[in-house]
């Protein structure tokens, strides 16, 4: 059993297999969670998005936007206000077979966000783990634009969303305004 913690399984299925150790499992038990563990990976279609994917208010918030707009920024900002954060730059999205609801999940480098001026910024250490999970639903997709355009809708795994642009203005506050934008679509889905 201690050949299966030392061999070359993934960071995830190491882990796997030391909880089944602690749990006294056998080899053939560990070798069937793994192949399960796999098998439920397959049935799983990927895709990934350049963004900040949020939880703000229970909702899955998505912001997106050309690279240096301010997306960082903004999600900074929505996170001092006590909003979730899941992912800089990067935002894996999952669909799993038969499931309607998509969920978007962070790279490699979880609680990390990139933040002009600021550098590289650990989300969990500042804030706290309260303020970050490992995943949300993609309920709101939201574009930071440079000029004043119509909203449109984005294909993600065959699934329709509408893309609610918003324009960059000194005058306004992107974060207020997208937490508005979110208590208009928790009020419109109920």
């Amino acid at each position: 059993v201690r050949y299966l913690e030392n061999s070359k399984f993934t960071y995830d299925n190491k882990n796997l297999i030391k909880e089944l150790i602690q749990k006294n499992k056998t080899v053939p038990e560990i070798y069937k969670q793994i192949n399960n563990k796999k098998r439920t990976q397959k049935n799983e279609i990927k895709h990934s998005v350049h963004g900040v994917l949020l939880e703000i208010n229970g909702t899955g918030t998505l912001i997106m936007g050309k690279s240096g707009v301010g997306k960082s920024e903004v999600g900074l900002e929505l996170i001092a206000k006590g909003n979730k954060f899941i992912a800089d730059d990067k935002v894996i999205i999952k669909r799993k077979y038969n499931d309607k609801k998509l969920r978007g999940y962070c790279t490699e480098i979880p609680y990390y966000m990139e933040v002009r001026g600021l550098g590289i910024v650990n989300i969990e250490k500042i804030y706290g783990t309260k303020y970050i999970k490992s995943y949300a639903n993609i309920d709101i997709i939201v574009e930071i634009v440079e000029d004043s355009v119509e909203n449109e809708t984005i294909n993600i795994l065959e699934e329709i969303f509408p893309i609610h642009k918003l324009e960059i203005c000194a005058i306004k506050n992107l974060a207020t305004e997208i937490e508005e934008l979110v208590k208009m679509y928790r009020k419109w889905e109920w």
